[in-house]
């Protein structure tokens, strides 16, 4: 199979990796000068076993003049994939795939090449970017999950080229579920931490914290009730008991349920928000997160104020429109932002 990945990040770099060992023949669509750092360097993917460590692969900046591939794959943030779009011409492949985090890139990629192409999935395995084309999955517990925007699109072998990579796949034919399940896991201790320079560990310490992170759960799981989305299980993540603690469980108990899983797990990492920031590229993913469940609260007539606050204030640091002094380790001005409003 002829496979493109449009984005040569850390997704990108493993599902690559994945892919050449398992026989696919893999091109990079990425930036000038990711093309040209990228293929002086090798693949290399540690985590899923044996290392990978592949140069058998192309790397361009535009596809001009190629012939289709058999799979598209999005591994580009959420906030380039317009961008990538223009890139990537219609009769680019069979089948579009993104993995992309958070929610909207499925409903733009459908517009643009059709529903009844694109799939949606979700990747739960934590992978470090070590350098350009240089990655470490650091939890093999994980796994991925596709869903067809379209029941009627067969994905079974898209399914089998990622198991016989030595991936975890499932499926199913809820996109919505696929996606609105990983996106629960993406906002806890995320835009909390960004906001506040802390880390999951130092969040899960404080319940006035814990509170926070759990009304965002429960807005978000509003609207998938109001929706009906189910939740759904993902590979290494038991998403539904996990939503049945964050649904009932008081604050208090919830720190201490999940303090140590917390720590355990990633008490001390960054997560994704706080590195982009960290980049200082001026842009995070909190639109396609917290803004996005803020957006279809709004739509389906219910109050989401505690994703709405998370979002507006990480995007206006971003923005430089409020200072990151403010808040950086400072939970009592953050708190401040619920009991006021915004």
């Amino acid at each position: 199979m002829r496979v493109l990945i449009v984005g040569a990040g850390a997704i990108g770099t493993m599902i690559g990796g994945v892919l050449t060992r398992a026989g696919h023949r893999v091109t990079y669509l990425d930036l000038p000068q990711v093309v040209e750092k990228i293929k002086s360097s090798k693949i290399r993917v540690e985590g899923l076993g044996d290392v990978i460590e592949t140069s058998d692969f192309d790397a361009v900046d535009d596809i001009a003049g190629l012939d289709p591939f058999d799979l598209c794959v999005v591994a580009v943030k959420s906030y380039c994939t317009r961008a990538a779009m223009e890139k990537v011409t219609d009769d680019v492949a069979s089948v579009i795939l993104t993995f992309q985090n958070g929610l909207d890139n499925e409903e733009l990629l459908s517009e643009r090449y059709g529903p009844h192409r694109v799939v949606g999935g979700s990747i739960t395995y934590p992978v470090a970017l070590l350098d350009t084309g240089y990655v470490r999955i650091e939890n093999s517990r994980g796994g991925i999950g596709l869903a067809p925007v379209e029941g009627s699109l067969d994905i079974s072998e898209i399914v089998e080229i990622f198991t016989r990579g030595g991936m975890q796949v499932i499926s199913t034919g809820d996109y919505r579920s696929l996606k609105w399940s990983k996106l629960l896991l993406n906002l806890i201790c995320n835009a909390t931490c960004a906001i506040l320079d802390m880390t999951p560990g130092e969040i899960f310490s404080d319940r006035r914290l814990v509170a926070i992170e759990q009304r965002q759960i429960q807005e978000a799981l509003r609207v998938m009730d109001r929706r009906r989305i189910p939740v759904m299980n993902l590979p290494g993540y038991p998403v539904i008991p996990f939503t049945a603690l964050y649904r009932v469980s008081p604050p208090s108990v919830l720190k201490l349920l999940m303090k140590k899983k917390i720590a355990r797990g990633r008490g001390d990492k960054k997560p994704s928000l706080l590195l982009e920031m960290e980049k200082g590229s001026g842009c995070t993913e909190v639109r396609y997160l917290n803004g996005a469940v803020y957006r279809q609260a709004f739509s389906a007539a219910l109050r989401a104020p505690v994703n709405k606050i998370l979002y507006e204030t990480l995007e206006d640091i971003v923005r430089g429109f409020i200072s990151p002094d403010d808040f950086r380790r400072n939970p009592e001005n953050f708190l401040n932002l619920f009991r006021l409003g915004k």
